[in-house]
């Protein structure tokens, strides 16, 4: 009785982690949606024909690669930093004001109050956040593939 009761709660505890590493991180969302925005912004400058069907992948295309990446390389106390600013309208906006800054050439940036540069910047000064911003840059294999994927119905 008691073993089949330490096999149910092992078994619960089991399918509870994994319906939440199933679940994507804002961090993984966000990520991905600025990389879908750089992709989007880029491919229409570089080749216009394929601006329509570019236009169509959804911004939470990489949500799933980010999520795996973020699983690799970002420790569980980070994520729940990451996760607990991005989550919030004014990670959104942090988000917002990026893909700008990358669509105008880093001449136009989001005007942000002392208050919110106070709880922007040790997020932005957290390691794994730096990581995570070379991950997107330097293209992670698990990035790369997901980014191939999302092209494939624009080739």
């Amino acid at each position: 009785m008691l073993k089949t009761l330490f096999i149910a709660a092992a078994l619960s505890l089991s399918l509870s982690a994994t319906a939440l590493a199933e679940k994507p991180h804002p961090t993984a969302n966000e990520f991905s949606r600025l990389t879908v925005a750089g992709m989007k912004h880029g491919l229409s400058k570089s080749h216009p024909a394929m601006a329509a069907c570019v236009g169509k992948i959804s911004d939470s295309a990489l949500s799933e690669a980010y999520q795996a990446v973020i699983a690799r390389i970002v420790p569980a106390a980070d994520i729940a930093t990451l996760d607990a600013f991005f989550g919030t309208p004014l990670g959104k906006r942090w988000t917002d004001d990026n893909i700008l800054f990358g669509q105008t050439g880093g001449a136009s940036h989001g005007e942000f109050s002392k208050d919110e540069l106070k709880q922007i910047t040790p997020i932005v000064s957290l390691p794994s956040y730096i990581k995570l911003q070379e991950v997107g840059a330097s293209g992670d294999p698990v990035i790369q593939k997901a980014v191939m994927k999302a092209l494939d119905p624009c080739q």
